[in-house]
């Protein structure tokens, strides 16, 4: 979370040199477990002038409510949204990474059982996405 400076990650070059291959995140979530006002206050005392966020439409709301704290305090912090959500249910926003993502793995699923149900005879595929 932002205002637990123990869960803070430095991005060296040598850390994400290959983050690429790794499947997951090293990045925190922050779920609304703290208040707005709280994490502007972190960000200010740390001197932190960029803040990036990467989700969807609770990941917007959530940044608009800390920039909002950082203006009422006088921090000036550029807040930043990379949109990305399976859903792609962002508005304005015609794809996002998350959801290519989802499709690239079910069309890769549908060629496979494309595959398997017409080399052979008598076969049926079957994909189930969920």
């Amino acid at each position: 979370g932002v205002i637990h400076q123990q869960d803070w990650i430095e991005l060296t070059p040598e850390f994400v040199q290959d983050l690429h291959m790794l499947g997951g995140t090293i990045l925190k979530s922050q779920r609304g477990r703290d208040a707005p006002e709280a994490m502007a206050a972190t960000l200010k005392e740390h001197n932190v002038c960029q803040l990036f966020g990467l989700g969807g439409d609770g990941t917007h709301r959530g940044l608009l409510h800390i920039l909002t704290a950082c203006i009422a305090m006088n921090h000036q912090c550029s807040c930043m949204v990379i949109p990305s959500t399976i859903n792609n249910d962002l508005p304005l926003v015609s794809r996002t990474f998350g959801f290519e993502t989802a499709c690239t793995v079910a069309r890769d699923s549908i060629n496979a059982a494309y595959v398997e149900a017409t080399c052979n005879a008598n076969c049926i595929g079957l994909v189930k996405l969920t």
